[in-house]
């Protein structure tokens, strides 16, 4: 089987393991302050706070911003659940609101959820593509930038490529970079900075990152520019290949890394029919996301059409660094079949 994701590991990440287990210091020491280092000097950021998981990263950002308990947090309804999960935990209130044409959310459907009780927007970097943070913080709402499928994604050329004055990540074996589990809030507010690392040492957040984790992390984070580099000669060879009516939706995005590769087709065979296809030719794809917040939540359709035809029309094929000629070859072979 073709696997949809999954990390690309190195002898030299194995290497790295192994010598965090010959010093036996495996839970947080040394090596996360140099990962949190690492981090913050490839984002040329102000700091960097490492944890355990993405959503412990949102939990320390989200106490970061004083979030009170029946505070209202806008996020998209087309988003991973752990997302709503951490701002459920603090007592907040997530606001779902629906996504424009390109996959992430859009100031205009931000604005649509605003009320007296709006704290901040979780502005999700869905796919790796970069929705329009400038424009939603011109709201006037506290922002935190989920990069969590973004990791190296950037505006521009800018020295900090982080446009808000929070953003978090995730490094767990899906991702990117991939440290077997993993968070870090980034910030280049030096108040911010100060706060999130209080918070942190007062365990308020109890999910340390061990250093076993962050060897790992080092060793990936080394790389990490040809991994991205992987992934656009993976990208650019789908779009070669592979019909433009399938791929044009996501080509036209202008600021992307190719997390995922979704291909987007209207109309077309229910998604478990076509997910068996595959699997039949050896080759796992996915949905965008597994389901919409809102159908979660109880709530009907209406507001949320975008996103509604976004999770009927997309579907994710493998891309990532190690996907031998004959793996992508068997891949657009099958998508030009099925599809």
């Amino acid at each position: 089987m073709i696997a949809h994701s999954g990390p690309w590991l190195t002898e030299e990440d194995q290497a790295a393991v192994i010598a965090a287990l010959e010093s036996g210091q495996l839970a947080q020491g040394p090596a996360v302050a140099r990962f949190e280092a690492a981090l913050a000097d490839y984002m040329q950021a102000r700091a960097v706070v490492a944890v355990g998981s993405g959503q412990a990263a949102l939990v320390l950002a989200l106490r970061s911003l004083k979030i009170a308990p029946g505070d209202e947090i806008i996020l998209p309804t087309y988003v991973c659940f752990t997302v709503a999960q951490a701002v459920r935990s603090i007592g907040a209130v997530p606001v779902l609101c629906d996504i424009g044409e390109q996959w992430v959310m859009t100031a205009e459907s931000v604005a649509a959820k605003v009320t007296r009780r709006t704290k901040a927007v979780i502005v999700v970097h869905i796919f790796g593509i970069l929705a329009d943070t400038p424009q939603i913080e011109r709201l006037g709402h506290p922002v935190i930038e989920d990069f969590c499928q973004a990791f190296g994604g950037k505006y521009s050329e800018a020295s900090f490529p982080i446009t808000s004055r929070l953003a978090f990540f995730s490094f767990n074996a899906a991702k990117c970079l991939a440290a077997g589990e993993g968070g870090a809030v980034a910030t280049d507010d030096e108040n911010f900075a100060n706060r999130l690392k209080e918070i942190k040492s007062s365990k308020l957040v109890p999910a340390p990152l061990s250093d076993l984790s962050a060897v790992l992390g080092l060793s990936q984070l080394l790389r990490y520019d040809q991994a991205l580099a992987q992934r656009l000669n993976v990208a650019n060879y789908y779009f070669h290949k592979l019909p433009p009516s399938l791929t044009d939706r996501i080509k036209k995005v202008e600021k992307k890394n190719f997390f995922r590769f979704p291909l987007f087709r209207p109309l077309g065979p229910e998604f478990e029919d076509i997910r068996q296809l595959f699997a039949k030719r050896g080759i796992a794809i996915r949905l965008g996301v597994d389901d919409l917040l809102h159908r979660r939540n109880g709530l009907t359709d209406r507001g949320f059409e975008n996103a509604v035809a976004t999770i009927r029309g997309t579907l994710s094929i493998p891309i990532r660094p190690g996907l031998t000629q004959p793996d992508l070859d068997a891949i657009v072979r099958a998508v030009k079949e099925i599809l």
